[in-house]
């Protein structure tokens, strides 16, 4: 998993999940989400948006956190409907 990309300037994050992918293509079609079995959210631009070092940094460590957090929720959502 990697935090930043070239320059600091991209986050990606992704998840393995056991879930069947038609449950995981329901829960990830809906709009906003990129899917796959191998479920991976890549942002970028950070540069383009902010000026400061320090706020980019900021935005860069929210913005990370954040998306482990939806890819948590995706994951246990997915997995649970298999019980």
């Amino acid at each position: 998993m990697s935090d930043t990309g070239i320059g600091g300037d991209k986050i990606e994050r992704e998840t393995f999940t056991e879930a069947p992918i038609e449950r995981v293509w329901t829960l990830a079609s809906e709009p906003g989400w990129f899917i796959g079995t191998l479920l991976r959210v890549v942002e970028s631009g950070f540069a383009s948006l902010y000026e400061s070092a320090e706020q980019r940094a900021a935005a860069m460590e929210d913005n990370t956190d954040g998306w482990q957090i939806q890819l948590d929720v995706v994951k246990r959502t997915a997995e649970q409907s298999r019980r």
